[in-house]
């Protein structure tokens, strides 16, 4: 790791017993000061190495004199000070001619100058503003130096182990909140610091998908059948429905053995529903009936599920009696004088339909449903990449009650924050745009 400085001097070489008089003075005072004639080693790049060092510098104390301003490396060196949102220090040791005061940069034209200059006196107090405005708002400065610097690291080498920590990242946006708050900025965000902050953070967002995405399986169908009152006929059959959907390849959830109605039972039957991507409710007047299969009917509405019916028994079952959102679909008819065979083909055919946007609407979903159960916390947002089709679906979800589009409440709530989280870049740099 690369050490930081306190301070960067910048003078022409013409003014180098100033100079030489300043560095000395400065680090009297403890300061840690960047120096070319005792920092740049024996031969190599000599402006890789002055680049650098104004990058590790907490402040660029700028010497302005007649040489300095008409200095093509001075002019250089106060342009990336400037471009890196550094805090400079004007410091005057000769008044150039007014006509060439336009040389300086507009950045260290309208920065208050400390004066100094050839006299003792003059010379000490110089000293002295330099050394409080150095010690004023000084862990914003660092902080700035030291995001800067990891940032620009990580866009060079793109390593993994550069990304900010979850709370190296929390700290960053503290640092940006802080200086949106102050008239006077000691230092300004720059483009590369924003994006780093933001990529570290949806950098945590990605991995922390890719951990749920290996812990928790995602299901091809969620069966959706009673537990009460089922027949010796009716358990064979969804014994035997479950076993064809395997052999087709497909991945089966059920809640058949936990139906206490507990929250933590409530919890883990949400959690299977969502991660699936069809949802298929089994017709017969129990589930119709059951208070439990109702429950879990409720999250498929909740989070716009691709529901299948499936009628295993339809006599005497009064037709008032289904929920509004099965009637609306195609059914399945696999009664007992039904052909199975046709009716697991059926199944598997609408299934397979449409897989693509299916996917991407279960993946939907389930962030929805994490963001949710965690305190809608942003880390579990979308980030832009992810975005483009549920931006789509906003727009046409009002198309009809049929439409493959519909949204539900918490769904269309996830995605507009998703939405207004991914602008942050661009507020961010409409806020410090200098």
């Amino acid at each position: 790791m690369k050490a930081y400085h306190d301070i960067f001097i910048s003078y022409s070489r013409k003014d180098s017993t100033f100079a030489v008089k300043l560095v000395n003075a400065l680090s009297e005072k403890g300061l840690n000061v960047w120096f070319d004639k005792k920092d740049i080693p024996h031969a190599v790049d000599f402006q890789n190495q002055i680049d650098e060092a104004i990058t590790y510098s907490h402040n660029i104390l700028f010497v302005i004199s007649p040489d300095s301003v008409k200095s093509e490396y001075c002019q250089k060196e106060a342009k990336l000070a400037d471009l890196q949102g550094k805090r400079i220090l004007p410091v005057l040791y000769i008044s150039p001619e007014n006509e060439d005061l336009e040389q300086i940069s507009e950045k260290v034209r309208r920065h208050n100058w400390i004066y100094s200059g050839i006299d003792d006196s003059e010379f000490e107090e110089s000293i002295k503003n330099i050394e409080n405005v150095i010690n004023s708002q000084s862990a914003l400065v660092h902080q700035h130096t030291i995001l800067l610097s990891k940032a620009l690291r990580f866009n060079k080498q793109k390593k993994e182990e550069d990304i900010l920590s979850v709370n190296e990242v929390e700290t960053a946006k503290e640092w940006i909140n802080q200086l949106q708050g102050m008239n006077v900025l000691p230092c300004y965000p720059t483009v590369e610091q924003i994006d780093f902050i933001v990529e570290s953070e949806f950098w945590h967002v990605v991995r922390k998908n890719k951990e749920i995405k290996q812990s928790q399986k995602i299901f091809d169908v969620y069966l959706c059948f009673s537990a009460k009152n089922k027949s010796k006929k009716e358990v064979e059959f969804i014994k035997r429905l479950y076993s064809a959907l395997v052999e087709y390849g497909f991945s089966v959830e059920t809640n058949e053995f936990d139906r206490t109605g507990g929250a933590n039972t409530k919890l883990r039957v949400t959690n299977g529903i969502v991660k699936a991507r069809n949802f298929v409710y089994i017709i017969t007047e129990s589930t119709v009936q059951d208070e439990f299969c109702e429950f879990e009917l409720g999250v498929a509405e909740e989070y716009s599920k691709k529901m299948i019916p499936i009628v295993y028994k339809d006599k005497e079952l009064k037709s008032n009696l289904l929920p509004k959102s099965i009637q609306r679909y195609n059914w399945i008819f696999m009664r007992e004088d039904d052909s199975f065979e046709s009716g697991v083909g059926y199944l598997a055919g609408a299934m397979f339909n449409d897989q693509e946007y299916v996917n991407a609407h279960t993946f939907v979903s389930y962030q929805a449903f994490l963001w949710s159960i965690n305190g809608e916390d942003p880390r579990f947002l979308l980030k832009d990449d992810e975005l483009e089709g549920p931006k789509t679906w906003l727009q046409v979800s009002n198309f009809g009650d049929f439409s493959r589009n519909q949204l539900s409440e918490i769904q269309i709530r996830f995605i507009e924050k998703s939405i207004e989280s991914s602008s942050q870049k661009n507020w961010f740099k409409r806020i410090f745009k200098r």
